[in-house]
């Protein structure tokens, strides 16, 4: 076993042999034989072991266990204890999730402090198994559907390709010992349902169900991988961020007509399933100005592309002194300054020159409203700033991003857009008031 357990970590570059190793350890079978692996093949590693302290006085038995297993093996152990049942019910999660955050967290902190390079768990082939039946059950993408990975970020899992008879039959012939733990022959935890009656029930239909779903799965990470490739290209060709704003144009979505793209590229903005659904068929519509909301972010299906911005607090109003020269409030950094040479005035749209002379201080700076009307520059009637917008052809969820600057409740300024003809410079002005936007996240 020793000699496909460095093929599998070799042949999938899982790390490196002088790569420091934080391993995860319960005292279970599965993680065990993996300490045990790592230990014959000289590995430099620490061993953690989780104290959830949900079964008693056996858990502390585990603990202990775990200690006199890392000094064996002349490894650092590193133990911890939590309070998992009030954790859950505290943070309205099951018990489950509970151990699960409780335990990537303090992993994460451990490699951070003992500048350890990966995490090694012991998840199998039929943890692999079981994670693919408890998503088809939920419903799932190919993500969802392909199991679990051997490496995803920090984390690596050098026995996937192992059934947990495979373990078993290894740790026998070894005279390895090892912590069962009585709850996973309950059915209390759904894993512990699909693992102890769905499982035994599909075996009947099909005896070597972990070698074909071994084989399977190679195939949908193959097929997973040739989708993000697709993705990949798409973003090459197709996509743009400017600032916060991320723009995907929207032409190849109507060529490729699949929902799969929509769900791929907009799913790292949370964006799920159903959303994708409802936003694909908003976009084979040509209807622009849907808007659909994730938590953190909303997205625009707008005429030529989609945008996707993050979900906007609200604004924060500020006033501009008469004598101050450089603001930073609200994400905004302004230069403001007078001048008296009409011939040097600013006409860019991040940069503005007006009368001083018009203006009234203390400037207001805010969020537009509803109601909000101006005079463009070079109109002589005012319009509503809603009706201007429209002009402009200012997305729906970039409209919430446009400021006012404003002299005694009149718009001096749509920031970014158009001066109020009001304020203009002309022959008859005498000093330029000047602002100059920097920056606005």
């Amino acid at each position: 076993m020793l000699k496909k357990f460095l093929d599998y970590i070799h042949s999938n570059n899982l790390c490196a042999e002088n790569d420091p190793l934080l391993v995860a350890v319960s005292g279970g079978v599965d993680s065990v034989v993996l300490a045990h692996l790592l230990a014959q093949a000289q590995y430099s590693m620490v061993i953690a072991h989780c104290n959830f302290n949900l079964r008693g006085v056996e858990s502390d038995k585990d603990e202990q266990f775990v200690k006199s297993l890392a000094s064996g093996l002349g490894a650092e152990c590193v133990t911890v204890s939590f309070e998992t049942k009030k954790y859950a019910r505290e943070n309205g999660v099951s018990i489950e999730m509970a151990a699960r955050e409780l335990r990537y967290e303090c992993f994460n902190k451990l490699i951070e402090e003992k500048h350890l390079w990966h995490l090694v768990t012991a998840h199998h082939l039929n943890d692999s198994l079981e994670t693919t039946l408890y998503n088809l059950a939920k419903g799932t993408g190919i993500s969802g559907v392909r199991g679990i990975k051997n490496k995803n970020g920090n984390i690596i899992r050098p026995l996937l390709w192992a059934t947990k008879a495979e373990l078993v039959q290894y740790a026998e012939e070894n005279d390895l010992t090892w912590r069962e733990d009585a709850s996973n022959a309950e059915d209390d935890y759904m894993r512990n349902k699909i693992r102890n009656n769905i499982i035994p029930e599909l075996k009947k239909i099909n005896p070597s169900l972990e070698s074909t779903f071994s084989n399977t799965q190679k195939r949908l990470q193959e097929m997973e991988e040739i989708l993000h490739e697709l993705i990949d290209k798409y973003k090459v060709d197709h996509y743009r961020q400017e600032g916060v704003d991320h723009y995907f144009e929207i032409a190849p979505f109507q060529k490729a007509n699949k929902t799969v793209l929509v769900e791929e590229l907009f799913k790292p903005f949370g964006f799920n399933y159903e959303q994708a659904i409802q936003i694909h068929e908003a976009i084979l519509s040509a209807n622009p100005g849907k808007i659909f909301l994730s938590d953190g972010y909303q997205l625009n299906v707008d005429r030529e592309a989609i945008i996707v911005s993050p979900s906007e607090q609200g604004g924060v109003d500020f006033y501009i002194e008469e004598n101050d020269d450089k603001i930073s409030e609200a994400g905004w950094n302004l230069s403001c300054f007078t001048s008296d040479d009409v011939e040097q005035i600013f006409k860019s749209r991040d940069r503005i020159s007006v009368d001083y002379d018009k203006l009234k201080f203390p400037l207001k700076m805010r969020k537009w409203k509803q109601g909000d009307v101006f005079q463009p520059l070079g109109m002589r009637g005012k319009k509503k700033l809603s009706d201007f917008m429209i002009d402009e052809k200012i997305p729906l969820n970039l409209k919430n991003r446009v400021y006012v600057l404003t002299s005694d409740d009149e718009i001096v300024w749509v920031v970014g857009y158009r001066v109020d003809d009001r304020f203009k410079i002309t022959p008859a002005t005498r000093r330029i008031y000047n602002i100059v936007t920097e920056s606005h996240d």
